[in-house]
Parts: structure tokens; C-alpha cells; sequence
């Protein structure tokens, strides 16, 4: 996450710690969270995690949601083949049994 430490001065208690991903990230997810209590508007909470000037928020908010309807699509796409590929498998592990059946009987 991309937090201004000019503007979040008190949010680590190092510079060092700021650049810990883990730290950094609940930090991020916190004050998001915070934003989105406060305005009860993910797309709110979202521009006002940049900027509370319209001018700066709004080409951040449409940076962000652009991303997101891309990675939502990819990840739609991506759960799609996973179920597709799970749907593929019991179907052919089921023709096998029937097929085994068949020739069990056959004997």
C-alpha cells in the first residue's frame, strides 16, 4: 500500500516499519476501513484514501475502480476454468466408474 508519511506521520513507529508489507498493509486496511465508516461509501472511503480534494480524488477513484473491474474479470475468469476443469473431472471419473461397472457386469 502507498501511505504518505507526511500526512500519516504517527501510523509507524519507524521509517523501516512503514516498508514491512504486513504492517504497511494492515495500516492501508485500517484506515480504509475508517474511511469507509466514516462516509458509508466504498467509493467515498476509496477517494478519500488519497485525497478529500475532488480534484485528486476523482482521477484516483477512477484509476482504482478501472483496476479493480480488470482484476474482478480475470479472477471471474479464472474461478470459471476452475470449475469448468472441477465439473470435467467428476464427469470423467464418473464415466469410468459406469464404464467399470459395465464390465464387471459383463463378466
Amino acid at each position: 500500500m502507498q501511505m504518505n508519511l507526511l500526512h500519516h506521520p504517527d501510523a509507524f513507529r519507524s521509517f523501516d516499519q512503514a516498508f514491512e508489507p504486513a504492517v504497511n498493509a494492515a495500516y492501508a486496511a485500517g484506515f480504509l476501513g475508517d474511511l469507509h465508516r466514516q462516509t458509508r461509501s466504498w467509493s467515498r472511503a476509496v477517494a478519500f484514501y488519497h485525497s478529500r480534494t475532488k480534484s485528486f480524488y476523482q482521477p484516483y477513484r477512477k484509476k482504482v475502480y478501472k483496476f479493480w473491474r480488470v482484476e474482478h474479470q480475470r479472477a471471474a475468469a479464472v474461478h470459471r476454468a476452475e470449475v469448468s476443469a472441477a465439473y470435467l473431472e467428476r464427469k470423467s471419473r464418473r464415466e469410468t466408474a459406469l464404464a467399470e461397472r459395465r464390465r464387471n457386469r459383463q463378466k
